[in-house]
């Protein structure tokens, strides 16, 4: 921990900046929670009334500070320059409380309880808290940024909560896992044997990843001042930061966590986050003796077992989190119900607290754990803080490591980290003519503009050292990564400068900032850069996202060419940088050429990768710029062939019966210009909702189709089993159709445990187990780029009626919810619908049964409109464009057909309208300038408020 360093920004003031804690080897800041014994905040106590150990030792207090609940300040953004971004937080009021959403560690059937318990947090805010949403899958994602705006949280919520994994699914989510646990062991060579091995590299990999989102948590929020609070979200809690007793190290932990340990504290603790684990299962009774006594007569002693076995998982789980709450000076929340009553005193916590610093008499920075004890001379006040620190590590700790925190803070879509503070000024022109590339994509090709940003850092953010003669030495990264609208890395640069200032330069820097310049080409497609800046020496980032600037068109017409080709970004391709001897670096000037730019591209590795690596895009057709919102178009004529050739003045968008101009324009015809990555196609076997007699036919049908040609299939295929069980899917996506149908081969049929014998109760549980595994898959591809379809197998699930069934205005409220965001995200996945069926005489219903369906088509604006009728199987086929084929027992030739849509299609973008209230419903509508054509393609969309 260490040193209290007061430290403006360079250059201007800023009406927002606040004396800033910078912590090193020198002094100890600590922030205390007092209460009184009811729970309210004890406020208007003195420096005298509080006492500070460290292992025991009393220290006096340097500093003190009473912190009350401040005046609503105004967020507004600084005001910048043209073309002049910044990561400097608006306000103090812009940070509050976070809440992190914890899939990794909530086991599958438990995360609709979770959702549902964040959802009562947000019901029970009181009016102006500031709060921010983050949920934890393979990595941190943002989902909301800190706002004030509740209704807008619950939407975010809403859209993720629809895309959960239902209880007691199998595959997907399973797979992926299989799939990184595989990863994880080739990588580190490790020999296993049985479940035990697989589980041990499964909770190795998930502490690494916990602790991987701790740290960029808190560097998101470091650069606010105030406490923050973290409300923790999960089923497990894997970590604990501090040792217990007299140990000097938690001892929890093999390899290479305890030094993430110790980051992860250290962090936490710089951004001032306490941290307020809630567990998402609740208090469970345990079976009483003489039940369990009963119980065993009966049924042997299984269930006791188990039962005894079960709460001490959960007793574990519950000193986890107290432990994890004391550690962090937050508080352990048990269950929905003790996080309503805790919301009042949580919120609080952040506003109403003490600071106390001193300066410890040990400063050596030899990591080891230094315990904290706070005291107070009141009686009945409850205390909560940190309860110790680790004494510092080297400076150059994660460079000795190999380890670089950057990377992993420039995906797109993250809020900026705040460690460090700075300015970034933007430049594009075109390449000049011969110039020699820059960035990192040896194989980016075709016209790219260059883009020139300068980084203005002030020095008091950073940690340089004195060096001889007076000089201030320090080592920077700084790094650029260019993204498409998919989020696929076009380009990326990156060096390290060796910062030297001699006493002029540094006073110079200190009034106006130190400068570092950097370059990168970035192709036409790009819509995000994500800038950041990493000081070795104090081990803080900063970050930034800026939007890329329209490309000039070009001169002439374009035509349509080759999809470019990038390479991925890995440690394969690139060389690890080392310091630049000698380099220095000077403080800016208003007008002046660079000043220091980094010679050396720095090594930035992906994380391992569950899904194939995404491709490029063709090059836009005469379009400026890519819009926020991409339609895939299918135009037929009336034989129901596809049409080729269309150009974009061919085509008019309308947006709720509006003209919507169209920003860019792809046209593929499956001969020329294919899409890149190629389509794919996903076949959904459904035996939840087939007759048991037509699964075998359904099965040698699908054979036929992956034997034709040889087994050589036109397009990646992957199967996926629904029963009643839930989804099972293959490892991915092949064109050996004979190898697919080995696969198909090793799955035995089974009669469901839901048939249509259950009546009424059935059918409703057969249409929502159907329905969520249809989001299941959506979300699954929506982390894929590229075009899908999607060829649903089998009749569909029963087409329910509200008239035949009692929905509640709650019931009308969830179908409304999964209506959005099913909607949202099957046209985010890229995902068009198809229905393929056979014949079946013992089905009935008649014509008018079989276009029911039609009455559905029209969108949901609002919840009271929502019916279960709305998320039948042909009203998402006819929404998403696909096409509903059959019944027919001809079931290859259905696929065929399909299949043959593939690649000639037209793909549109446009900026839809701002929104006035959240999951506000748009219709949407592609018309063609020629007769007689058939046009398809997503027929509406769920549009979200500016910073939704």
């Amino acid at each position: 921990m260490g040193a209290v360093v007061l430290a403006q920004g360079a250059g201007e003031k800023h009406p927002n900046d606040a004396p800033a804690f910078h912590i090193t080897a020198q002094a100890v800041a600590v922030d205390v929670v007092v209460t009184k014994a009811g729970g309210e905040p004890a406020m208007g106590l003195l420096q005298r009334d509080f006492t500070v150990l460290e292992d025991g030792k009393a220290q006096a207090i340097d500093f003190f500070e009473e912190h009350s609940a401040p005046a609503e300040a105004d967020s507004a953004s600084p005001s910048l320059p043209p073309d002049v971004f910044t990561n400097r937080p608006a306000a103090a009021s812009d940070t509050g409380t976070a809440l992190l959403v914890d899939e990794l560690n909530t086991a599958p059937q438990d995360q609709r309880t979770m959702f549902g318990a964040v959802e009562g947090f947000l019901e029970s805010l009181p009016p102006r808290s500031r709060i921010a949403i983050f949920i934890l899958q393979s990595r941190l994602e943002l989902v909301s940024g800190f706002t004030t705006d509740v209704s807008g949280l619950q939407a975010a919520m809403r859209r993720q909560k629809a895309t959960a994994l239902p209880a007691g699914a199998r595959g997907l989510q399973e797979d992926v896992e299989d799939r990184m646990t595989a990863a994880l062991f080739a990588k580190s060579g490790a020999q296993h044997a049985g479940g035990e091995g697989v589980a041990a590299v499964q909770e190795a990999d998930r502490t690494e990843r916990t602790l991987a989102a701790l740290e960029q948590l808190a560097r998101n929020t470091a650069g606010a001042p105030g406490r923050k609070n973290l409300i923790w979200f999960a089923g497990s809690f894997p970590v604990s930061l501090f040792p217990q007793g007299d140990e000097a190290h938690s001892g929890r932990y093999r390899d290479g966590s305890e030094q993430g340990i110790r980051k992860a504290a250290g962090l936490l603790a710089e951004s001032k986050i306490a941290v307020y684990p809630v567990s998402v299962l609740g208090v469970v009774n345990s079976v009483s003796s003489e039940a369990a006594t009963r119980i065993e007569e009966v049924h042997g002693g299984d269930i006791v077992r188990a039962d005894e076995q079960q709460n001490l998982v959960r007793n574990a789980n519950t000193a986890a989190m107290e432990r994890l709450a004391s550690e962090t000076g937050g508080q352990a929340v048990y269950g929905t119900n003790g996080l309503k009553g805790a919301t009042a005193r949580i919120l609080g916590d952040v506003a109403q607290y003490y600071t106390l610093v001193y300066t410890p008499a040990s400063k050596r920075p030899d990591g080891k754990f230094r315990r904290i004890e706070v005291k107070v001379d009141q009686p009945n006040l409850k205390l909560a803080y940190r309860r110790g620190y680790y004494g510092g590590l080297a400076a150059n700790s994660d460079a000795q490591a190999g380890s670089d925190p950057l990377p992993s803070l420039l995906f797109p879509g993250m809020p900026p980290a705040t460690q460090v503070v700075y300015e970034a000024y933007v430049q594009s022109a075109p390449r000049p003519a011969n110039a020699a590339p820059a960035g990192g994509n040896a194989k980016l090709s075709g016209r790219v503009m260059r883009y020139s940003v300068n980084f203005t850092i002030p020095p008091s953010g950073l940690s340089l050292e004195a060096a001889a003669n007076g000089t201030q030495v320090g080592m920077i990264e700084t790094a650029i990564v260019a993204y498409d609208e998919e989020g696929k890395k076009l380009n990326w640069a990156g060096g390290m400068t060796n910062a030297a200032l001699n006493p002029a330069s540094y006073e110079a820097a200190q009034r106006s900032g130190l400068m570092l310049h950097m370059e990168i080409d970035v192709p036409s497609t790009a819509t995000t850069i994500a800038t950041g800046v990493y000081d070795l020496g104090g081990q803080r980032a900063g970050t930034l996202e800026i939007p890329a600037r329209p490309a000039i068109p070009p001169a002439s017409h374009a035509t349509s060419s080759k999809p470019e080709e990038s390479a991925p970004l890995s440690g394969a391709d690139e060389e690890a940088t080392s310091p630049t001897p000698g380099a220095e670096a000077t403080p800016a000037a208003p007008e002046t050429a660079p000043l220091s730019q980094p010679e050396h591209p720095t090594r930035t590795p992906d994380p391992v990768l569950v899904q194939r690596p995404p491709a490029p895009k063709p090059a836009a057709a005469s379009a400026v710029r890519e819009g926020h919102m991409s339609l895939d178009v299918v135009v037929n004529d009336a034989a129901g062939k596809a049409v080729r050739g269309l150009e974009p003045w061919d085509f008019k968008l309308l947006d709720n019966a509006r003209s919507s101009k169209i920003l860019s324009f792809h046209s593929y015809d499956g001969a020329t210009v294919r899409p890149d990555p190629p389509v794919d196609v996903i076949l959904v076997v459904d035996e939840l909702n087939l007759p048991f007699t037509q699964v075998a036919f359904v099965k040698s049908e699908l054979a036929e189709f992956l034997r034709q040609n040889g087994g050589h299939l036109a397009q990646p295929v992957s199967i996926m089993l629904l029963t009643a069980e839930g989804l099972r899917i293959q490892p991915r996506p092949s064109v050996d159709g004979l190898a697919q149908l080995d696969l198909l081969n090793q799955i035995k049929g089974h009669i469901s445990s839901i048939n249509p014998a259950m009546g009424s109760e059935g059918a409703l549980e057969r249409a929502q187990i159907s329905v969520h595994q249809m989001a299941t898959i959506a979300e699954n591809e929506a982390k894929k780029p590229g075009r899908k379809l999607l060829i649903w197998v089998g009749p569909g699930w029963p087409m329910l009626q509200s008239q035949a069934f009692r929905f509640s205005e709650t019931d009308r409220r969830q179908y409304f919810n999964v209506i959005v965001e099913l909607t949202n995200r099957l046209r985010e996945a890229r995902i068009v619908v198809y229905s393929v069926s056979p014949e079946d005489s013992s089905m009935g219903g008649g014509p008018s049964r079989s276009l029911l369906y039609k009455s559905f088509l029209k969108g949901v604006p609002t919840e009271q409109q929502a019916d279960i009728g709305d998320l039948a199987l042909k009203v998402l086929v006819s929404q998403t464009g696909g096409r509903i084929l059959g019944p027919d027992n001809d079931l290859a030739g259905q696929i065929n057909q399909c299949v043959a849509e593939a690649n000639a299609f037209y793909r549109l973008s446009f900026d839809p309208p701002h929104a006035d209230h959240a999951d506000e419903y748009h219709d949407l509508e592609v018309q063609v300038n020629q007769p007689g054509m058939m046009v398809r393609t997503n027929t509406g969309y769920y549009n979200e408020p500016p910073g939704n």
